[in-house]
């Protein structure tokens, strides 16, 4: 079923991320997954956004000015029921859209978050300093878990899958669920004129300056 929202991951870097995605692609069969990388989501191009099952973002990072233009552009690929092709030499075209998603990423910032925004889950891993990680490699965690790479071990995980019961009032059509670190994504989001705008406000001390108007005398 489709899901019309998406979790995102936030970690340093050598956490894991990685080894998720090698897991996804055993229990799910290669085919049927597809790393995307920030380039390619970029590209005027879009074709990736058909012929998958999941669609895993890898290093999602948008700053500076393009960042809202890129979050414009994956909010159909997120939910809606078909989406626009553009395709290199050939005709635009619309395509059912079926493929649900997961995202990674190293940076506290790595989207354009607004208050209202219905399409991302931000899951922050505890594991954010160079001191964490090379404690949770050095503990041999990885080493238990390369068994689910084994035909074995990923058959495994798909079969509890399978068998899992989803709970009835699961959000598949969103919004997604709120987490602490969605907010603070949403106040870094913020470009430092707005931040100063909402602090006069906040202030209730400039008498050009209220939630109604700014007074440009």
């Amino acid at each position: 079923r489709k899901i019309r929202w998406l979790p995102c991951i936030q970690s340093a870097e050598g956490t894991g991320k990685g080894f998720l995605s090698k897991i996804l692609m055993g229990v799910l069969g290669v085919g049927n997954v597809k790393v995307v990388s920030p380039e390619i989501i970029r590209s005027q191009w879009n074709d990736w956004m058909i012929g998958a099952q999941l669609y895993v973002l890898e290093e999602i990072h948008f700053p500076g000015e393009r960042r809202e233009a890129v979050m414009n552009l994956l909010k159909p690929f997120i939910t809606d029921e078909t989406i626009p092709i553009n395709q290199r030499n050939t005709s635009a075209r619309q395509e059912p859209n079926w493929g649900n998603s997961i995202a990674f990423t190293n940076f506290p910032d790595a989207l354009h978050m607004k208050e209202f925004d219905r399409r991302w889950m931000f899951i922050r891993s505890p594991l954010q300093t160079a001191e964490q990680v090379a404690a949770i490699n050095n503990s041999g965690h990885f080493e238990k878990m390369e068994w689910l790479l084994t035909d074995a071990g990923a058959g495994g995980l798909r079969y509890w899958l399978r068998k899992r019961s989803v709970a009835e009032n699961f959000p598949a059509d969103g919004p997604a669920p709120h987490t602490t670190y969605r907010q603070s994504l949403v106040e870094e989001s913020k470009s430092s004129m707005q931040i100063t705008i909402e602090d006069l406000i906040a202030d209730n001390e400039q008498p050009l300056i209220s939630d109604q108007v700014i007074h440009m005398g």
